[in-house]
């Protein structure tokens, strides 16, 4: 058998090298005079600072939608006084209401209040190996609100938000969400 002659390199691949070379070349120009010095990319905004103002948006919101419910309520009253058909279905509802967790309730109640383990102090070996052990989880938050119904509790709040029937804890990381917001411990029930 005889060696194969080398193969040579062909006119393509001699044209095809400089060729990228030097598009590579004008885009790197291009994008410098382009840039003038500044960041081309997207500027990255403080990450607390626009949690602070989706708060704020929040917030504003929700007194926008108390007024709006006050507004409701008002001609729902006006209506039901002017109108028997009316005050008949109001009263009937009121059961609803209250089961949805969209009334005001009062009375005796008791606070209870689950955090995170301490910190031991240096050079004391903490109460367990796995850090999970050591902090609150949605399941124990769903344990104290279970028990709270099942011993009777009429109504219910977690971090002052009102627990209903579709109320979801929801654990993420050492924060549990609900109603769309987010808490850290003490979890105040």
């Amino acid at each position: 058998m005889r060696d194969a002659p080398p193969r040579p390199v062909g006119t393509v691949w001699r044209l095809a090298a400089p060729v990228t070379v030097v598009a590579a070349g004008l885009l790197f120009a291009l994008s410098a005079t382009t840039a003038q010095g500044t960041d081309l990319r997207a500027s990255r905004s403080d990450l607390a600072s626009l949690v602070g103002k989706e708060r704020a948006d929040v917030s504003a919101r929700e007194e926008i939608a108390a007024a709006l419910r006050r507004r409701v309520a008002d001609s729902a009253r006006v209506a039901a006084a002017g109108d028997a058909t009316i005050a008949v279905e109001q009263s009937s509802s009121a059961g609803v209401l209250r089961a949805a967790g969209l009334t005001a309730v009062t009375g005796p109640g008791l606070t209870a209040s689950l955090n995170d383990a301490p910190k031991p102090p240096p050079g004391v070996a903490p109460a367990s190996d796995n850090p999970d052990d050591l902090v609150i989880h949605q399941q124990d938050l769903q344990a104290v609100v279970n028990a709270l119904w099942a011993g009777g509790a009429e109504a219910m709040t977690l971090m002052g938000e009102r627990v209903i029937s579709t109320s979801a804890v929801r654990c993420v990381g050492n924060t549990v969400i609900l109603h769309g917001r987010v808490f850290g411990p003490p979890f105040v029930v």
